[in-house]
């Protein structure tokens, strides 16, 4: 294939073939390569230096954080919420899980934003702390004012702590202690889940500051998260993640407690109403104890998605999960990872939940084009293959 391509272009060639040694570039240039063939016969291109120069051209364009090959399946574009999957609760015990695209908003909602917006305008924060209005679309205020129990000053205090953290921070460029960390196996994607949510394994057991300072941590998981919002999230269809947290049983004194407190703050703090559930699996008698340190400083949102379990397998994580998604060790029937890359690998396989049919949730295509038609999919990303 690669030969076929790059016969007449010498110096792409050569770049191809340099990269192709790296075993980090393999998985990421393989998807683009699918990426271009199916354009190929999509539009029908009939020359082969055309392909070529639309290859390099994109993979020259390609952002360090942008992993092509991760995005969403087109099936994933026909999944909306219906109104009762958008929301959890009422009134201030309101939980909301989709924030973007054509979502229903509630009337507690819209008389708590309004006040919002004009506090800010009157105690003038809104031009100390959302000039940038790229950053702070309405969702990404609403985020933070419901994560802040609906509360003025918490949340312009969160908001404010969140954007030193951006300018202090991103954007993220790897380097060797990212790279270290995204090898570890302290923190990997593995699958999705039948809404297309990402799943991520958090094996805390192997968090080891002698080995990994807490700040190289906390850059990991910033990158890796990073990766994930901008490469497998869908506004208003895809905006949650869940996670599988493994204790491995690990006693009272070795549980890296300051480690994990900060990692999990940090999460709820920079990555507002961004994990649908916690399963921890593998915990013993003994977590209550550093368990209870670290729900002191959590707020109510981040406590109800946490999900204890002594067993290896995080049950409920299959009302809303196929097994084919899922490692063995948590009850999945995918492999257990054994070496832990970058980037990482697609999980193949049914989505779907037991007893799950596609048309329980998803539109036509015909239907996805109508909505487009009638301007319903404002603030949604468009999967541009579905409206021609």
């Amino acid at each position: 294939m690669i030969n076929i391509y790059t016969q007449n272009n010498q110096q792409n060639n050569q770049y191809l073939q340099k990269n192709l040694s790296d075993p980090n570039f393999q998985p990421k240039y393989s998807a683009l390569l699918q990426y271009f063939i199916e354009q190929i016969q999509y539009q029908k291109y009939e020359r082969e230096q055309r392909f070529l120069d639309r290859l390099m051209e994109y993979l020259k364009l390609e952002d360090p954080l942008t992993y092509t090959y991760l995005k969403p399946n087109k099936k994933a574009y026909l999944y909306f919420p219906k109104e009762s999957d958008q929301y959890i609760g009422e009134g201030k015990k309101l939980m909301r899980l989709f924030f973007d695209g054509p979502i229903t908003i509630t009337q507690f909602e819209k008389d708590e934003y309004e006040k919002f917006e004009k506090q800010l305008k009157d105690s003038g924060d809104e031009q100390n702390h959302l000039q940038d209005q790229q950053i702070w679309t309405k969702s990404n205020k609403m985020r933070f004012l419901q994560a802040s129990g609906w509360k003025y000053n918490v949340a312009i205090n969160n908001i404010s702590q969140h954007n030193v953290w951006r300018k202090s921070s991103l954007p993220i460029q790897l380097d060797d202690e990212i790279v270290q960390f995204l090898k570890s196996g302290i923190l990997y994607l593995h699958g999705r889940d039948s809404r297309n949510k990402p799943i991520m394994v958090l094996n805390v057991y192997k968090i080891d500051t002698k080995k990994m300072s807490e700040d190289n941590l906390i850059k990991g998981v910033s990158f890796f998260l990073e990766v994930v919002v901008i490469n497998m999230l869908l506004p208003g269809q895809i905006e949650n993640w869940v996670i599988i947290l493994d204790f491995n049983q690990m006693g009272l004194f070795t549980f890296p407690v300051m480690s994990f407190k900060k990692m999990i703050g940090f999460l709820q703090s920079n990555y507002r109403a961004r994990m649908y559930k916690l399963y921890c699996v593998n915990t013993p008698n003994s977590i209550w104890v550093p368990w209870k340190a670290v729900q002191i400083f959590l707020e109510e949102n981040t406590i109800q998605k946490v999900n204890f379990s002594k067993q290896n397998t995080p049950t409920d994580l299959f009302k809303h999960c196929n097994k084919s998604q899922v490692e063995s060790k948590f009850g999945g029937s995918a492999p257990d990872l054994k070496e832990f890359s970058w980037p990482p690998q697609i999980i193949q396989g049914e989505t779907c939940a037991e007893g799950e049919k596609e048309s329980d949730f998803l539109i036509t295509v015909e239907e996805y084009k109508k909505k487009y038609l009638n301007k319903e999919l404002s603030g949604c990303e468009i999967c541009q293959e579905y409206i021609k």
